[in-house]
């Protein structure tokens, strides 16, 4: 967290994921179709 770049990466990398997951409460894709459970067990949630 001392590095600025750092920061901005993973504020970015969380932005992406409340888009991913707003994408699939709204489309309500199932199965392989879905992209936030993907997306979030990447990071181990």
């Amino acid at each position: 967290w001392q590095h600025e770049e750092h920061q901005s990466a993973v504020a970015a990398c969380f932005i992406n994921g409340v888009y991913v997951l707003e994408h699939d409460r709204r489309e309500r894709p199932t199965g392989m179709f879905a992209l936030a459970p993907p997306w979030w067990e990447s990071f181990g949630y």
